[in-house]
């Protein structure tokens, strides 16, 4: 069993050196610091912090949603603020004579850091559903449930997730990129304008990472399912590449992997990253949270923001010669989001928007008790001439009191994909103070069993430069 297993499923070894203080340092991590003796095992002092290795096997085998995290490596974390140094330019050697010294050429390093923070799923079971008769034990099916649920939404987090919008969040790739790629994002981003992507475009990846930083041996790239079947249905329009299966009646497209010069790719799809987007999403929609009938606007929790009026949301048409956003009338919806959930949508309907203008929000939370405040907001938005509330496609997140604005640059319906150099020692990362555990927690009413299941760690972007991300990935060819 290698190491970074046995991390992940919360088993460990020891040289015999080492036993001792590592056995009380872990022992102290499960307890949450507190010293236990023989005479605590009783009462309400019985209760133990319990590892989920055996659930969380099952249920990483059997996700077939969340691709992206099962196979990011998770290393171990050290502390709860990690921090690496992220070279940003080589150097270089040179000659010189002999005796002497030759030139010097330092690489650039840069001190970075990320938080380490939680992410966790609330259990509970009440008592009839412990004493019906059933295949599998109430308790262990919703575990299983809470444990798919906590990879499913550090899936997403990993992508997306902006503590400048919910403190809460770790940071995700994108966020790291963005704050970190300097220069150079003109490159490393590119903007696809709601056009499939093409076997060209790969290419063009390759070569940037390639021209700084030597050839990749092993690019991943990953995906909406939408955006692979634009990438697929240009393939077969074009047919540029073809092999037949075992029924010489049909043809299909093979177009998982890929090679560039040297170096070799493969494509994965994540159904999560159709979303554009970091919490409160629809797993299979892209519009904001309705009710039942799909008639409503809802909420996502219980300690929601308040919802926005025409006071805390307005949208002002404002000349901006490098909006590309297209002229029509538009409608928009608004979501307070929290870390405490999102409040109900606000639309604001019927904004002119001539060609030269971008669309302005003023944006603030509608009085909220603290600390519910709304700290960011997603903004939703759809033609005027559509009116069903299912129309509504996810825009962007903004986080209160920044720019913001919708002036074209981000499209409606498109998605991001990313291509990394998949390399875990110097590109990317999961680092984990500690593996996913289970603790007790007090009962409530008529529940048998109520627990905390959580996981403790952060992903970690090494070097963006090996990295290229396409936005705004349309479907259609």
């Amino acid at each position: 069993m290698n190491e970074d297993f046995g991390l992940l499923f919360g088993e460990m070894t020891f040289s015999q050196g080492e036993s001792a203080q590592n056995l009380k340092e872990l022992h102290k991590a499960l307890t949450v610091g507190y010293e236990h003796g023989v005479t605590d095992q009783v009462g309400f002092g019985a209760p133990r912090i319990s590892s989920l290795e055996s659930t969380l096997k099952w249920v990483a085998a059997n996700e077939k949603t969340a691709t992206f995290w099962p196979e990011l490596k998770k290393s171990k974390g050290k502390s709860t603020v990690e921090e690496f140094a992220s070279i940003q330019d080589i150097g270089q050697a040179d000659s010189y004579t002999e005796g002497g010294l030759p030139n010097e050429y330092n690489e650039t390093l840069k001190r970075e850091f990320e938080s380490v923070k939680y992410i966790g799923a609330v259990g509970s079971v009440t008592y009839p559903a412990t004493v019906i008769e059933s295949i599998v034990d109430a308790i262990t099916l919703m575990t299983r449930a809470k444990a798919t649920a906590i990879i499913r939404s550090a899936d997403v987090k990993c992508f997306f997730a902006n503590s400048a919008n919910i403190s809460t969040d770790w940071n995700g790739y994108l966020a790291q990129f963005l704050s970190r790629i300097g220069g150079n994002l003109s490159q490393n981003m590119i903007d696809k304008k709601g056009a499939a992507l093409v076997p060209e475009d790969f290419n063009l990846a390759g070569q940037v990472i390639q021209n700084n930083y030597g050839d990749p041996k092993n690019l991943r790239a990953w995906m909406a399912p939408e955006a692979f079947k634009g990438y697929t249905d240009g393939l077969i329009a074009n047919k540029q590449y073809f092999v037949g299966n075992n029924d010489i009646r049909s043809i299909v497209a093979s177009a998982k992997k890929f090679e560039l010069a040297d170096s070799t790719g493969q494509i994965t799809t994540d159904v999560f990253l159709r979303h554009k987007g970091e919490k409160y999403l629809n797993t299979f929609g892209r519009y904001p949270a309705l009710n039942s009938t799909n008639t409503a606007l809802a909420a996502v929790g219980t300690n929601v923001p308040a919802t926005l009026n025409g006071a805390t949301a307005t949208v002002t048409p404002t000349a901006d010669a490098n909006s590309t956003l297209a002229a029509a009338t538009y409608d928009y919806c608004f979501v307070p989001i929290s870390a405490y959930g999102a409040g109900v949508g606000f639309e604001v309907k019927n904004n002119q928007i001539q060609q030269g203008q971008n669309a302005t929000f003023a944006l603030s939370d509608n009085g909220t008790s603290a600390p519910y405040q709304a700290t960011a907001f997603d903004v939703y938005r759809k033609l005027s001439s559509k009116t069903a509330l299912t129309d509504y496609q996810y825009l962007d997140t903004f986080a209160a009191g920044g720019t913001m604005k919708d002036d074209g640059s981000q499209i409606p319906g498109t998605t991001y994909t990313f291509l990394f150099d998949w390399n875990f020692d110097q590109v990317l990362d999961f680092k984990q103070l500690l593996p996913m555990v289970k603790m007790p927690l007090p009962i409530v009413g008529d529940q048998a069993a109520r627990w905390l299941q959580k996981l403790y760690g952060t992903p970690i972007l090494y070097n963006p430069k090996r990295v290229v991300i396409f936005k705004n990935v349309g479907s259609t060819v």
